[in-house]
This record gives C-alpha cells, sequence and structure tokens, in this order.
C-alpha cells in the first residue's frame, strides 16, 4: 500500500512538475510588434495599399508545445479614439510571424463619411494575445507608422538622374539640361520645377540671384552662395545653385520642402518625384 502511494504520489510530482514547466514556457515568451511596412511611398485618397506588420516572440520557444493564436488589429489614429480597419487571427507557432493588411482607401465601411483621411495619418496596430503570450508590455504592444496621403489635386513632378525627360501630372516635358547630384545632393533646373508648381522666376545677373515667388512664399538664392532666404528667413545650403549649360540648376529638396511640397528619392531607378499640394 505504502509503495503504492510512493508511486502515485511521484506520478503526481511529475504531472505537476510538467504541468510547471509548459505553464513556466508559455508565460516566459513576450509579444511585441517588430515592424511594420507600407507597400506605397506615395499614397493618394482613393488608393489602396498593403500593410506588413512583422510580430517577433521573445523567450525559450522550444519548450511551447502547442501553437497559439494573437488577434492583430490596424487602425486609424485619428483625435480622441481608434478606428479599426481590420483584425485578423493568426497562430503563433514561430520566433517571427509576419501579417498581412490591404487598405483600400475607397472603402468607406472602415471610416465615416466625413473623416479626412487627406494629410498625416497614423495606422496603428494592436496585438491582443489573449494573455496565453503575454505582451512585452503596452508600449510594445502598440505600433504606429505615420504616413501622408494626398489630395488627387496635388501635382506630381518625376524626373530621372542623367535624363532631360521629365513628368507634370503624367504629362511628358524635354528638359534643357537633365537634373544632376553634387556632393550627394540632388539640382534640378528651377525654371521648371517653379513653372510646375505654378509659381514666378526673377533672374538678377549682376548679383548672379534668383527669387521664386510662388503664393506668398519667395525664396531667395545665389549662385554659387549656400545662404539662402525663405521669406527673410535666412538658411544654410548644403550645396549652393549652380549654372550648367546656361541654365540654372537649383537643391531640389531645399526648394520643394521650402513651398511645402514632399520630395520621394527613388535609387533604384534614380528617380525624384515631387508631389505639391498647394
Amino acid at each position: 500500500m505504502k509503495k503504492t502511494v510512493i508511486v502515485f504520489t511521484i506520478l503526481l510530482l511529475i504531472f505537476n512538475l510538467i504541468l510547471f514547466k509548459r505553464a513556466f514556457a508559455q508565460t516566459d515568451l513576450d509579444l511585441f510588434v517588430k515592424d511594420l511596412k507600407v507597400s506605397k511611398s506615395i499614397i493618394f485618397e482613393g488608393d489602396s495599399f498593403d500593410v506588413l506588420v512583422e510580430l517577433g516572440v521573445q523567450g525559450e520557444w522550444e519548450e511551447v508545445e502547442e501553437n497559439h493564436e494573437v488577434v492583430v488589429s490596424l487602425f486609424w489614429d485619428v483625435p480622441s479614439r481608434f478606428t479599426l480597419i481590420d483584425s485578423k487571427i493568426v497562430a503563433v507557432d514561430q520566433k517571427s510571424v509576419l501579417v498581412k493588411f490591404n487598405v483600400s482607401l475607397e472603402e468607406k465601411d472602415f471610416i465615416s463619411e466625413s473623416m479626412n483621411l487627406i494629410g498625416d495619418r497614423y495606422l496603428v496596430v494592436e496585438v491582443d494575445s489573449g494573455h496565453d503570450l503575454p505582451e512585452l508590455n503596452e508600449k510594445n504592444n502598440v505600433f504606429k507608422e505615420k504616413i501622408h496621403i494626398f489630395s488627387k489635386k496635388s501635382t506630381i513632378i518625376d524626373l530621372w538622374i542623367g535624363k532631360k525627360t521629365a513628368f507634370i501630372n503624367s504629362e511628358e516635358y524635354e528638359l534643357d539640361v537633365p537634373p544632376v547630384i553634387k556632393d550627394r545632393r540632388t539640382l534640378v533646373p528651377i525654371r521648371f520645377i517653379a513653372e510646375g508648381f505654378g509659381g514666378e522666376i526673377v533672374w538678377d545677373g549682376e548679383e548672379k540671384k534668383i527669387t521664386i515667388e510662388i503664393g506668398k512664399k519667395a525664396i531667395i538664392m545665389w549662385i554659387g552662395k549656400k545662404t539662402a532666404f525663405i521669406n527673410s528667413e535666412e538658411y544654410e545650403l548644403d550645396v549652393p545653385p549652380v549654372i550648367k549649360d546656361g541654365r540654372t540648376l537649383v537643391p531640389i529638396r531645399f526648394i520643394a520642402e521650402g513651398f511645402g511640397s514632399y520630395v520621394f528619392w527613388f535609387n533604384k531607378d534614380k528617380k525624384v518625384t515631387i508631389v505639391y499640394e498647394g
């Protein structure tokens, strides 16, 4: 009888030890949002795009004998509240898990008709494990990614380094001189850019001074000088404007951002895209 009790006690201890180890292995894992990638650099109203979420799991994963399901949710971060875009249940059975969402801005299921998505927006990812896998902490459990959604009325200018072909809203143009890279900065023919934005240029040949006016903003620069002004406020340029083949080239990022535009660089094609919302 005593032997039976001893054997039963030992088996019970072993069983409890196994349960303890499994429970410890589960609660010793940390779940967190590792990264978020948006499939498009330039997003316009009415577009659709993919959002790829990477989840990470830390801990003694090899000791866990069963998969765990978690809920991954994608939201718009709007003032004072989150608006749900989509949720997915995924199985966590390895140390890195990818979850893909498709967002269509033409579908109004996840946003109210009165919500204006144009401008700076945040995509928010939240993970709920149901406490089978504890989140690393609340800060890492919610991940934000800033995007900008442009109006369809925006002006889009496309140029390529070393090429004279350029586009304004898909209409093709021929440049007198192509964009160049100098000291790791992109310089473009200023007249094409300014007129593409609907602006005016004043050239002072005696001072070699360039004045670009768009709306209520004015940018003043000088050939060969790194000093520039935006509405009387002084700035220091990385590279100065230059003259090439009788045409003035200026650092595009300073000009574009000075007028409130966005500049995108695509290294693979050596392409510059400027989006002007004015």
